[in-house]
């Protein structure tokens, strides 16, 4: 059975309401989705699993990432960090708005962009540095305790406060994801673990479209089980 779950914050509700009673409409956040290329779900399973489901053509756009065991000095909690595995991720899919500075430079490894509520938590604005420790491949199972912070030690400098749909519905000290640019997989990838890897998928119909797709890739599962919120 091949894992699906539809990207929506199902802890957002105050968020979204606080939106509308700001005069946003549903309509303008979904406006918002398409600008941005917004992922629409994550799939789990199998690498051929994985290909079949980014192979259907519902799909618009997909993209890997790997988490990597990176603690930031402002905030040892601030999490997930993605590392993408091909150049897709902020061109097809996940381009977030900037709200101010500029995109980060993919061939730069010392470049980030900060969701603006990530922003907000830790007190970063664009020119601002942040400091990273970060946990060496063989010491990322830590059987329930804090690893230890040996791996290589970098700093990134904030170039830009992005916006995006899931930060809209999730309250700053809520998990946001915080992407790594390529140059730094290159740079880093190597000696840093990683923690967990996802595939994201954008469909061409949207969210509207999730549960005919996952349905078309588990035609054996529980038809009421669809779709499954992630967050």
């Amino acid at each position: 059975m091949i894992g699906l779950a539809l990207l929506i914050a199902v802890s957002g509700g105050a968020s979204l309401a606080a939106l509308a009673g700001a005069g946003r409409s549903a309509t303008a956040l979904e406006r918002l989705r398409v600008r941005t290329k917004a992922a629409d779900s994550a799939v789990f399973g199998t690498p051929e699993q994985i290909k079949v489901a980014t192979s259907d053509p519902r799909v618009a756009a997909v993209a890997g990432v790997g988490f990597v065991a990176v603690l930031s000095v402002d905030d040892p909690d601030l999490f997930p960090f993605g590392a993408p595995d091909s150049d897709a991720l902020g061109r097809t899919i996940e381009r977030p708005l900037i709200l101010a500075g500029r995109r980060a430079d993919p061939a730069r490894a010392d470049e980030v962009v900060l969701p603006e509520g990530v922003a907000r938590r830790v007190h970063k604005g664009v020119g601002d540095q942040m400091r990273f420790l970060s946990v060496e491949p063989e010491d990322t199972e830590s059987e329930g305790r804090r690893p230890k912070a040996d791996g290589p030690r970098f700093s990134l400098r904030v170039v830009g406060i992005s916006r995006s749909p899931l930060g809209l519905a999730v309250r700053d000290q809520d998990l946001q994801f915080i992407y790594l640019t390529p140059a730094w997989r290159d740079r880093y990838g190597a000696a840093i673990g990683r923690v967990g890897e996802a595939t994201i998928v954008r469909l061409r119909g949207g969210s509207a479209s999730f549960g005919a797709w996952s349905r078309a890739m588990n035609p054996n599962g529980d038809a009421e089980g669809h779709p499954e919120a992630l967050f």
